[in-house]
């Protein structure tokens, strides 16, 4: 994986150099696209993602999971998650996965996945997977929301770009998980650290703010909430855990 690692000291954001890599074919097969700073980092929807130069882990992962069905594209984000939760506690930080796309800690979220996949009929050609990790960064400003980081959460510096072989290492392992068809230790991976699993919470949904329970997530990747004993599928978008 190393002779296909590309890496910037500044990129626009490592998912559209992807995009651009992929159009241009200028390589052939999976790559890795680094940077040390984005100045339009990119997170799901709308948001941005802001970090200080040097001092957070920003990549993205171009593979072609040819072996996913489109309805399958979800379990994709199930092992991108797994790999970061586990690269995180090989440094005895613990994690759980906010649905869809977040990895947090108990002190704030510590990073985030954005996966754009390419669709043709009922195959994917390609996804690019977006990963952004708070890694040495200490303060957030920019933050809407409590963040936490690496070396908040252990007390000691650590070097991005170390972080990121290490990832690398657990995305290989996840991923070749996903190819050999183990979506069932994948599924039972990913519940167990979901986040707020079968604890009761606030949402927000189209209808305003409701309390309910969540029970899982389903094949497509919708959130499963349990609410007045019956149990209701949310898309991405439809609902905001408060």
């Amino acid at each position: 994986m190393k002779r296909n690692l590309i890496t910037y000291e500044v990129l626009d954001s490592t998912n559209s150099e992807a995009q651009r890599i992929i159009s241009a074919g200028s390589i052939s097969g999976e790559f890795i696209v680094s940077a040390g700073f984005q100045h339009h980092g990119r997170g799901h929807s709308t948001n941005r993602w802001v970090s200080e130069p040097g001092r957070n882990l920003l990549m993205s992962w171009v593979v072609f999971p040819a072996f996913l069905s489109v309805n399958q594209q979800f379990q994709l984000s199930k092992a991108v998650s797994l790999a970061i939760t586990d690269m995180l506690e090989s440094f005895s930080v613990h994690c759980r996965i906010k649905w869809p796309n977040d990895i947090v800690c108990d002190s704030g979220k510590i990073g985030g996945i954005l996966i754009e996949n390419s669709l043709q009929g009922g195959e994917i050609r390609h996804s690019i997977i977006g990963i952004g990790l708070n890694i040495d960064q200490q303060v957030f400003p920019l933050f809407p929301r409590p963040a936490a980081s690496l070396t908040n959460e252990t007390g000691k510096s650590h070097d991005p770009v170390e972080v990121r072989d290490s990832l690398i290492r657990y995305l290989i392992r996840w991923y070749e998980k996903l190819k050999g068809g183990e979506k069932g230790s994948i599924d039972t991976a990913y519940l167990s650290r979901l986040f707020r699993l079968n604890e009761s919470s606030v949402f927000i949904d189209g209808s305003g703010e409701f309390t309910g329970v969540i029970s899982g997530v389903n094949e497509t990747g919708e959130l499963l909430v349990r609410r007045d004993g019956n149990i209701h599928t949310f898309g991405f978008h439809e609902i905001k855990m408060c």
